[in-house]
């Protein structure tokens, strides 16, 4: 198709200028959360959500090297490769990439497939052509969720971790057989993730309720609830800053002072949180 858009272009005798662009490590950065969020934006059924959870949740890999095997390890991320869905799946994750550009309504022609992007500008003035590429360019960019751009590094990483639930939490701490790690559960008996800490752990109430108040109207209630804030770029910043607030994240500590934020401390088995705000 690109091929035969620039021969067509030739026989006009105008100028054909291809960028091509590709998203590195495409289908293992795909997370169900986010990719959740858009389906339900763009009115899936949650019969099919529900599928497709199923379909890219609880898989494991083991590394092979020189005859020796690892343990199984879980993967919190990705689609599986050498799918059909898959292909379709991470298309549908990056369309918002694609109808940032459609809205431009920029002169060139845009082929995907899979990771790989073709921007094609066809036009008698070669610079025109260039021009008109930048421009797309930096609508591509500007596509990915805005909240990266508004995060500390350090705050962009803890959330990349929370997403995808690999974070330094008893749950996942105990999995991965942690020494120190006798329980995945928090002092309250349910697992400890960053969903329940945020939505259901009672220690934490108090400063949930001052999450909530930041939210407004928003509510979280529900394992969606929270899914959903994850997907959203006005509020994700204002949560993941909340989460490292609570001090459950020792190895962020530095990188908040440095910044200049400030590190509470963990709450006690002795004490409630209540009794830390006071």
């Amino acid at each position: 198709m690109v091929v035969k858009a620039v021969h067509t272009g030739w026989s006009y005798g105008a100028v054909a200028t291809l960028m091509q662009l590709d998203i590195t490590g495409a289908f293992d950065a795909v997370v169900f959360t986010r990719l959740s969020h858009i389906l339900w934006k763009k009115g899936y059924p949650m019969w099919i959500i529900r599928w497709i959870k199923s379909y890219i949740n609880g898989r494991s890999a083991k590394l092979l090297f020189d005859r020796k095997e690892s343990a199984a390890q879980e993967l919190s991320a990705g689609v599986p490769k050498g799918s059909p869905a898959s292909l379709i799946l991470f298309l549908l994750y990056v369309a918002t990439l694609y109808e940032e550009l459609e809205a431009a309504g920029l002169p060139m022609m845009v082929v995907g497939f899979a990771d790989d992007t073709n921007m094609l500008a066809v036009h008698p003035d070669a610079k025109r052509n260039c021009e008109v590429l930048e421009e797309a360019y930096q609508k591509f960019v500007g596509a990915v969720p805005q909240y990266y751009y508004r995060l500390r590094k350090h705050e962009a990483s803890a959330l990349c971790q929370v997403r995808t639930e690999t974070i330094g939490l008893r749950a996942f701490l105990f999995q991965r057989r942690v020494p120190g790690e006798a329980i995945p559960h928090c002092d309250y008996g349910e697992k400890e993730t960053a969903y329940h800490v945020t939505v259901r752990c009672t220690l934490y109430a108090a400063q949930r309720g001052r999450l909530q108040a930041s939210l407004g109207t928003r509510m979280l209630r529900s394992r969606r609830d929270f899914e959903s804030l994850l997907s959203d770029p006005d509020e994700t910043p204002k949560f993941i800053q909340w989460f490292l607030r609570l001090g459950l994240l020792g190895m962020f500590s530095l990188a908040r002072k440095l910044s200049g934020g400030e590190v509470a401390q963990q709450a006690p088995k002795s004490q409630t949180a209540e009794d830390i705000e006071q």
